[in-house]
């Protein structure tokens, strides 16, 4: 995802959680992303 405009690949990741696909993880000063 390097390169990409940080608001569009949260939109995709955001599709991808509602699908049951991804969850979003926040932690103190950073994100993460697991996959299923």
């Amino acid at each position: 995802f390097y390169g990409l405009d940080t608001e569009v690949i949260t939109r995709a990741l955001k599709t991808l959680e509602s699908q049951g696909k991804a969850e979003l993880i926040f932690f103190d000063d950073s994100q993460g992303v697991k996959f299923f």
